[in-house]
């Protein structure tokens, strides 16, 4: 795999890996990253969560939410250049015994 230093916008139609120099630091264009976040309402009663990672072309995550019933939806997706967009499992659904929480 070549690398480069340019001082311009990468040309990433080759699949090279292109190093931009700004200043005196060099950054890599090579997307990769992982993130995760969640929220927790008592008062409101939004419940969700996401979590995701990245690395070249290959994305994989899930997220989840509590519906106004109360049940809980889960997708787990996938995605990368060979694959495309794939939903794992579209509606994985558990509901609480005790049905919807809601404070006021």
């Amino acid at each position: 795999m070549k690398k480069s230093i340019v001082e311009k916008p990468p040309d990433k139609s080759n699949g090279d890996v292109v190093f931009l120099k700004m200043s005196s630091r060099i950054f890599s264009t090579y997307p990769k990253y992982n993130f995760a976040y969640s929220v927790a309402d008592p008062h409101t009663g939004d419940n969700k969560s996401q979590h995701e990672s990245r690395d070249g072309d290959a994305v994989h995550g899930q997220y989840s939410l509590v519906q106004p019933d109360g049940s809980v939806r889960t997708v787990d997706y996938s995605a990368d250049a060979h694959n495309g967009y794939f939903i794992g499992s579209l509606c994985e659904i558990s509901r609480d015994a005790n049905g919807p929480k809601h404070t006021e």
